[in-house]
């Protein structure tokens, strides 16, 4: 029995479609762990700002005060959910607005005992159930604060996961 070309082409694109899906994961899988391992080492109050610039540079609405720290201007819509910075002990949480495509990001950060901070990104899209926030990590938007910030280091975290 011969396979069409047509069939051979496409058996080979699955499989190259697969393996580049592996590889992919599997840098994001390391790019994950260079990022647990990583703090920034200056305090929160310092890298909350630039966290938020991000966020307004990759085009999402911020909200509340959080939109002056960024030079958005005053603006409310209540039904794209959100939240501006809420602050506890050693600890920072806020959430831009949803963008057309329905998705909004949650940034949380937290003091490492003086000796710096951590910033972590999440993405939510509509509809997709929260429970399991860690599911929603994005490591691509953290590498890219270091990358601002640190950016000796996040050349050394491209480095390692290649």
């Amino acid at each position: 029995m011969t396979l069409s070309t047509s069939r051979v082409a496409a058996v080979c694109g699955l499989l190259l479609f697969f393996t580049c899906s592996c590889a992919a994961a599997k840098r994001d899988s390391r790019l994950r762990h260079e990022l647990d391992q990583h703090e920034f080492q200056k305090p929160l109050s310092e890298v909350w700002p630039a966290a938020l610039r991000l966020l307004a540079e990759q085009q999402y609405d911020l909200v509340g005060k959080d939109r002056a720290v960024v030079g958005q201007s005053d603006s409310s819509n209540f039904l794209r959910r959100g939240f501006e910075t809420r602050e506890y002990p050693g600890r920072r949480a806020m959430e831009t607005m949803q963008n057309g495509s329905g998705v909004r990001y949650r940034m949380e950060g937290v003091e490492i005992e003086g000796r710096g901070c951590r910033v972590t990104f999440f993405a939510f899209r509509r509809g997709e159930p929260e429970y399991d926030k860690w599911k929603f990590r994005d490591v691509h938007m953290e590498l890219e604060l270091v990358r601002q910030i640190e950016p000796e280091i996040a050349d050394r975290m491209d480095a390692a996961v290649k």
